[in-house]
């Protein structure tokens, strides 16, 4: 993952956060875990909280919510330049994820958030919405939509969803294919071990490709 994914992410997962939120630093750091060594770990992390100090110390939660939106503009802003836009779909996918593991579904200044992320990155309202339901749906709820297609050995209700069968997969793989953007997205339920590029897949999660 690259160093300017890496910063975009450590911002925006502090503002989402709040400050002196114990149960925000061990998500993020989770998530460092997943990805780096534990130096690179414990070297972003102290980014991450050295991004809570300057976003949130001293502030009142109205002007904090005030400035929010405005920040992450400013650090979308400065990311267009330097991210592709497959990397963009990846930080607005791993916030989303951040999100959902933080604050179930978010409140509404955490989810609008997420949005003007989507809308500065240039996604499509739709797309976004897509990628969304695909990040959040649950195993048994699967999204019904013709974008979407499950890989698995047992048969699917679904009247829109696209569906494969492969008779030796224990669970199944839920894919997004964006059209428009020549990207997948894959979630994997169950308990086969798969990989991706040589890396493991976490169930459960989101990745791009």
């Amino acid at each position: 993952m690259s160093t300017g994914i890496l910063r975009a992410l450590m911002q925006l997962f502090a503002i989402v956060s709040g400050s002196g939120n114990a149960s925000a630093k061990e998500l993020v750091a989770v998530f460092l875990r997943q990805q780096l060594n534990k130096e690179q770990v414990s070297s972003y992390l102290a980014l991450f909280e050295e991004f809570v100090e300057k976003f949130h110390k001293g502030k009142s939660s109205e002007k904090k919510t005030s400035m929010a939106s405005v920040k992450v503009l400013r650090i979308c802003s400065q990311f267009n330049e330097e991210l592709q836009q497959k990397e963009k779909y990846f930080v607005v996918v791993r916030l989303l994820e951040f999100l959902k593991e933080f604050a179930g579904d978010g409140g509404q200044q955490e989810n609008e958030f997420i949005e003007t992320v989507a809308e500065a990155f240039n996604i499509d309202h739709q797309l976004f919405r897509l990628i969304k339901e695909h990040v959040t749906c649950s195993e048994n709820e699967l999204a019904d939509q013709p974008e979407f297609l499950l890989l698995s050995s047992e048969p699917s209700a679904a009247l829109n969803r696209k569906h494969l069968k492969c008779d030796n997969l224990k669970g199944g793989l839920f894919f997004l294919r964006l059209e428009e953007e020549n990207l997948f997205f894959v979630r994997y339920f169950g308990s086969d071990d798969l990989y991706l590029n040589s890396q493991g897949i976490f169930p459960g999660r989101t990745y791009v490709f």
